[in-house]
């Protein structure tokens, strides 16, 4: 997520860095979406297999880990 984030800062486009996500790590979604030009959203999420079954039950299957950073607009 920090290569993501620094690529944004160092005003990679969208495009360039769902492209290195798509090169360098499996199985990921990229989301990038702009709030109102006041922030930023950057979310990446990945499908956990999930072993225990009680646990299945519940958090959901499939689950997704997804982390979320929140940026000014600039």
């Amino acid at each position: 997520m920090d290569k993501v984030v620094n690529m944004y800062n160092n005003n990679k486009t969208h495009e360039e860095i769902k492209s290195y996500i798509d090169k360098n790590v499996t199985d990921v979604e990229l989301t990038i979406t702009n709030d109102n030009n006041k922030y930023v959203n950057i979310e990446v999420a990945k499908e956990v297999d999930i072993f225990t079954p009680g646990l299945k039950l519940i958090i959901g299957d499939p689950f997704f880990a997804t982390v979320k950073r929140v940026l000014p607009y600039e």
